[in-house]
């Protein structure tokens, strides 16, 4: 079996959708020059605010997310897939979906995942975490073809779900 170059970006994504897509098509962009067949991304790679007021302003369908465009834009450029490791994505029915999506080298759109398992918890601290609040779980398990074989989805917390 022939070795797969694969890039990784770890980022830290903040409340400005334009300066986390100008990073990931960076990203991209040096993948490609490195000789990567594909970039995976962390989870809300295109805004991570925990504002829910604030950020619901900023949250678009898939075919408005500016994140989305410039992602599939800069993997056309680049000759390269990108598994975008997730969006916050308005839904049709209201909600807001966590939702990853494999970009192809064409900047086609492979596959979408919608995040199964939500993250809701309190801590002994006080802290909680009330994904369902903001997030409907998505329903189906997604596979797609990639370079390196076939992928399975899954965002952050699916990951405790062996039957994912």
């Amino acid at each position: 079996m022939e070795a797969t170059r694969i890039a990784v970006l770890q980022m830290t994504s903040g409340i400005d959708p334009e300066a986390n897509g100008n990073a990931i098509a960076a990203a991209i962009a040096k993948a490609g020059e490195g000789g990567a067949a594909m970039l995976f991304t962390p989870e809300m790679s295109g805004l991570l605010d925990r504002n829910r007021e604030r950020a619901a302003g900023r949250i678009v369908n898939e075919a408005e997310d500016p994140v989305l465009a410039r992602v599939r834009e800069a993997a056309a450029r680049s000759g390269i897939m990108v598994a975008l490791g997730s969006l916050a994505v308005a839904r049709e029915d209201g909600h807001w979906a966590n939702r990853s999506f494999v970009i192809g080298a064409s900047g086609e759109i492979l596959a979408r995942y919608d995040k199964i398992h939500m993250f809701d918890v309190s801590l002994n601290s006080g802290e909680t975490w009330n994904e369902s609040a903001a997030y409907a779980a998505g329903e189906a398990v997604v596979t797609a073809p990639a370079p390196l074989g076939l992928l399975g989805l899954t965002i952050c917390y699916d990951m405790r779900f062996p039957a994912l």
